[in-house]
């Protein structure tokens, strides 16, 4: 694993860590490399099966024309992501344009992460 760490791996495996000890932030800082590597290591297992779990047929995709999320197209290219999609019917919506469904092959899709939390 590199020197730089995914923040969703950091923020979980501090999570995990401090999810079973009585104690605060002082027990993760003063843990010794090996062992955050093994929290950061199990967490990035984790993160990466729920990601790929989080891909759906395209076929169970919302189609209400309001419910915004991400899909997975192919073409001869290869695959490639479309961000903040919305389906109504049978018209496919991004980049402010619409798309009839046989323009858009995609497979899967998911929904969109959560937003960042708001600090005042």
């Amino acid at each position: 694993m590199s020197g730089v760490t995914d923040p969703r791996v950091e923020a979980a495996a501090r999570a995990m860590c401090l999810s079973h000890v009585e104690y605060d932030d002082l027990v993760w800082n003063g843990m010794s490399e090996k062992d955050k590597r093994f929290y950061r290591e199990t967490v990035e297992v984790i993160l990466k099966a729920a990601d790929a779990a989080a891909w759906q047929p395209i076929e169970s995709a919302p189609k209400d024309g309001e419910t915004a999320f991400d899909i997975w197209v192919t073409s001869k290219e290869g695959g490639y992501r479309i961000a903040n999609v919305m389906r109504a019917d049978e018209v496919w919506v991004f980049d402010l344009m619409e798309w009839p469904d046989e323009m858009v092959p995609a497979t899967h899709w998911m929904p969109l992460p959560h937003p960042p939390e708001a600090k005042p």
